[in-house]
């Protein structure tokens, strides 16, 4: 049997903590296995990630790029996390190639969301 390269970074939370925080600033890029997450803009919630539905990283863009982060993240149930270190980034991406691609795939998803609600926006 193989041991998953990602295990050590396997992280549980109980409902109602608080991964990230709006205007703060850290290294961890989070992605989400089982559960589902809310995500809150200045107090106001704006989406929830379902672990089941998405694939999607959580703090990618504040971590990799260390900036502030955009939003609070809060687990709306208990949740198990992948919590990987910007530090560990390349090593774990040697390791376990997919992670890569599914980094990539949700980026290029933001910024397409992104992207055609700007779009959008200007089109009012």
């Amino acid at each position: 049997m193989t041991t998953s390269p990602l295990g050590q970074f396997r992280k549980r939370f109980k409902k109602g903590d608080v991964l990230l925080r709006e205007g703060e600033q850290d290294s961890q890029i989070f992605l989400p296995e089982e559960g589902i997450l809310d995500i809150f803009i200045q107090g106001r919630k704006v989406n929830s990630v379902d672990a089941a539905a998405s694939s999607d990283f959580i703090g990618e863009v504040g971590a990799i790029l260390g900036v502030q982060r955009t939003a609070t993240v809060v687990a709306a149930t208990d949740c198990v996390l992948i919590c990987l270190p910007k530090i560990e980034l390349e090593a774990v991406m040697k390791n376990a190639p997919s992670l890569g691609v599914k980094l990539v795939r949700s980026l290029c998803r933001k910024l397409h969301n992104s992207s055609s609600a700007l779009a959008e926006f200007q089109s009012m």
